[in-house]
């Protein structure tokens, strides 16, 4: 199940995917281009199945009601992948109440992976991926105001925040796993920086720019997704892994640095237990964890 597969780097993975075979289910907003990409999907590798799940991440009762339709339609998952997201957007809240960015890139990711793990569980080698940023490295988040933007707003800030708590809880969630004798594999990637829709909405400087040059001169979806692909769909990398291509912008993919921050462990489960109070859900592997 990949997120956000309609577009960019979503739709270079599930295309990945498809071509090996696999059944693909792509998690995305908008019906119409989930039914146009299922349609690309079939035609380009007719082996496996292509299925569609609407979810809505602004909203915290779209994930539930995916989670319920996920369960109902599969018994299993082999490979969750986090991809959607929103970059750089002018400021809003969403209808839970919580900044926009922080929603859609971190508490809804996160409420929608801690939903299936017992579905990922009944694989024999499942994977679950995060997808962050290079500018994780930019945030100094502190957990009791996660759910808030910055004051006052900059959407580059709000941005790096919701990376690096992707990264914190990556992390956190893999330590809590191998604690609980967990089969599952929890790891995180980044793309560098590819030519996507990402910063094309909004009203600021850079996403002007991002509009009008990113597709000129940024590395392809294609090029950015491999990193992405090779924590997803590869057991090269060990759970915990943060990968990312070898440069900064673009490069095969190696272990990524972390940021201190990001990879404190005490960081880690105050981010954690911070996003689950948010999204009032419990977390829950082969055995209940703390």
């Amino acid at each position: 199940m990949i997120t956000g597969a309609t577009s960019g780097l979503g739709q270079q993975l599930a295309s990945l995917a498809a071509l090996r075979g696999a059944d693909v289910i792509v998690a995305v907003r908008s019906p119409e281009r989930a039914e146009r990409t299922r349609l690309m999907l079939e035609d380009l590798a007719p082996r496996g199945t292509i299925s569609t799940v609407h979810l809505d991440l602004t909203s915290f009762d779209s994930v539930q009601a995916a989670l319920a339709e996920i369960h109902e339609r599969w018994d299993s998952l082999d490979v969750v992948v986090n991809n959607a997201g929103v970059m750089a957007i002018d400021e809003a809240l969403g209808p839970d109440g919580f900044d926009l960015t922080m929603t859609v890139n971190h508490l809804s990711a996160t409420l929608l992976s801690v939903g299936v793990i017992d579905l990922l569980e009944r694989s024999s080698a499942p994977r679950l991926t995060f997808t962050s940023s290079v500018v994780h490295w930019l945030s100094r988040l502190r957990p009791g105001l996660l759910g808030e933007a910055p004051s006052p707003y900059r959407r580059w800030v709000a941005y790096a925040r919701s990376k690096e708590a992707n990264l914190a809880t990556a992390l956190e969630l893999d330590r809590r796993a191998r604690d609980a004798n967990s089969p599952l594999t929890i790891l995180c990637a980044h793309p560098g920086v590819a030519a996507t829709h990402l910063g094309h909405e909004g009203h600021g400087l850079s996403n002007l720019v991002m509009r009008s040059l990113g597709p000129h001169l940024l590395p392809t979806a294609q090029q950015g997704a491999a990193s992405l692909a090779e924590a997803a769909f590869t057991d090269s990398y060990p759970g915990g892994s943060f990968v990312g291509p070898s440069g900064l912008f673009a490069g095969s993919p190696h272990r990524a640095r972390v940021s201190a921050y990001a990879a404190d462990p005490r960081h880690g489960r105050e981010v954690l237990d911070r996003t689950l109070a948010l999204i009032d859900a419990q977390l829950v592997f082969n055995l209940r964890t703390s």
